[in-house]
């Protein structure tokens, strides 16, 4: 199981650490305070991605024509679904870039 990332501030700055008080490996030193916690973040939001993407594949392979034109619909009204109504292709690009696929 992946320890936790968390900020920790010190003399030089913020530095990204995962694993607990008594061992702990740091990821990043000198961390700006602005994208400290998204750094911070990014293991649970890229866990999050990948089971949102399961989710997703799931819904699709149970879902009538219907009810995925009736989803589209709503996706594009709201301006979220460019030229797919899941976001596959930007969603695997993302996961492609940390290293996920």
């Amino acid at each position: 199981m992946n320890k936790p990332w968390t900020k920790r501030e010190h003399a030089n700055g913020i530095a990204i650490v995962a694993g607990d008080l008594n061992s702990a490996n740091v990821i990043a030193r000198e961390v700006r305070a602005e994208h400290a916690d998204l750094i911070a973040a990014a293991p649970d939001l890229l866990a999050e991605l990948l089971a949102a993407e399961k989710i997703i594949l799931a819904m699709l392979n149970v879902m009538t024509l219907e009810q995925k034109a009736q989803v589209h619909a709503k996706l594009d009204k709201d301006g979220v679904a460019n030229e797919g109504m899941t976001r596959y292709h930007e969603r695997r690009k993302a996961l492609a870039k940390a290293g996920a696929v």
